[in-house]
């Protein structure tokens, strides 16, 4: 969220290495793709061909491998973004806020039950690009080919995160801070 409200949120490397983290399978994803959703203006033609193609989990490195150390110096944010990413994290972290919206017991098997291997995480992340996309003119009609796509459906049998409510509890908590953060009652 601080990235989206800073001069970082519109910068390419960032949402290049967001979708790298999305395409290795982040046990983050539905989170992820909340944010790609917010900052990417590529967002419905990515996730399309990612959703696609059955969000295949690409190998590597849990890190950003996508841009060189010395690139990334460069984009270090500034301690006032730092400061903003402090007071963002501790806007989520408000006590029962996520349990209180996701249920406590659901929140709970979400923890314990981390995605076992690449078709689980494969899982998740479409049905996270699914739910995203449901809403978006400009998917509604690849959205529900897909739906009733063999495949698909086999694929988000697996998923057993209910990745579609993250996104939706994590894209609500992000609109809410985001109008806050807008009509002052937050000041980041």
């Amino acid at each position: 969220m601080a990235m989206a409200i800073s001069s970082h949120g519109n910068n390419s490397k960032l949402i290049v290495a967001l979708w790298g983290a999305f395409d290795r399978g982040s046990w983050v994803s539905p989170q992820l793709a909340v944010y790609l959703e917010c900052l990417d203006p590529e967002f419905s033609l990515q996730a399309k061909t990612r959703a696609e193609q059955g969000c295949p989990v690409v190998p590597g490195p849990m890190r950003n491998s996508e841009t060189p150390a010395t690139e990334a110096n460069e984009e270090v944010p500034t301690r006032w973004a730092g400061q903003r990413l402090r007071k963002v994290a501790e806007w989520f972290a408000r006590p029962t806020r996520w349990e209180n919206q996701l249920g406590e017991e659901m929140a709970r098997q979400h923890v314990e039950r981390r995605p076992d291997g690449p078709l689980q995480r494969s899982a998740k992340a479409l049905a996270a690009l699914i739910y995203l996309c449901s809403s978006r003119a400009d998917c509604a009609e690849w959205v529900d080919q897909l739906r009733t796509n063999l495949s698909t459906r086999q694929l988000l049998g697996a998923e057993v995160h209910k990745a579609d409510m993250i996104a939706a509890v994590y894209k609500k908590n992000l609109n809410d801070i985001w109008s806050d953060f807008h009509s002052g009652s937050v000041s980041i």
